[in-house]
């Protein structure tokens, strides 16, 4: 377990990193700023969405994963055999609760809509009610237009490890370009990664997109993919609260 001293030193190691890459930046990355909620204002213009199209979002509270939830050591399930897992936790229907906890969340409650028409104003408004909650605010995937249309942006959240690049950037770009994704930027979200595609997708493209990105083990978090399948839409964290520390900051493009 980290102590705060660790911790402290971790994000500050974090942020010198993430300045050194702003500074590294292409111009089109750049040109999306240097955060999350920065570069949801080029969304519309990036995507050719319409002013009456619809932004969904939500505010919630990070909880801890499944691993910390089992006090594990260990970055993912997937590093254990059953042997070990059963080793550290013979209690297995306390084991296979927190195993598929989650799954009958109703995310159809609480979804904050946005129209772009709206999002110069209502986007600021949303991430200081979101401080002031400490809670997080999250872009969903799923876009409507004036005819209930409904559109993803290709998401997705990244398991490698993120600080200094060791070539794991320029992996991560590659991956998702052989999925057909040749538009796009990747954030540093304090742990690992964020992907967001600027291609709209039909459902049924995004449900082969995520499907798509199962293969990409042990770069993503299958979990998350598992989730996002369940709810129907992805969805990426835009600012820091509580459990979730770091703002994510752009750190690559594909271009």
């Amino acid at each position: 377990m980290q102590s705060g001293i660790d911790v402290v030193h971790h994000s500050t190691f974090l942020i010198a990193v993430c300045s050194l890459m702003q500074n590294a930046l292409c111009p089109n990355c750049q040109s999306f700023g240097s955060s999350a909620v920065e570069m949801v204002y080029h969304l519309p213009a990036k995507m050719k969405f319409a002013k009456g199209d619809c932004f969904h979002l939500k505010t919630y509270v990070p909880t801890p994963g499944v691993e910390r939830r089992l006090k594990l050591d260990v970055r993912s399930l997937a590093c254990l055999t059953a042997e070990q897992l059963l080793a550290r936790h013979p209690r297995v229907s306390e084991l296979a609760r927190q195993l598929v906890r989650g799954v009958e969340v109703d995310e159809s409650q609480g979804t904050i809509p946005l129209r772009v028409a709206e999002l110069a104003s209502g986007l600021p408004k949303l991430v200081s009610q979101s401080e002031h909650k400490k809670e997080a605010l999250a872009l969903y995937s799923i876009c409507t237009d004036s005819e209930r249309n409904i559109w993803h942006i290709p998401m997705m959240d990244f398991r490698i490890e993120s600080g200094e690049d060791i070539g794991q950037l320029r992996l991560l770009k590659e991956c998702v370009g052989k999925l057909k994704q040749t538009d796009g930027i990747l954030l540093n979200s304090g742990n690992s990664y964020h992907y967001y595609g600027f291609q709209r997708l039909s459902h049924h493209e995004w449900v082969r997109f995520m499907t798509a990105c199962l293969l990409l083990e042990p770069l993503v978090d299958v979990r998350y993919i598992a989730h996002r399948m369940l709810a129907g839409k992805a969805a990426l964290r835009l600012t820091k609260a509580p459990e979730k520390n770091y703002e994510p900051k752009i750190v690559a493009c594909l271009h």
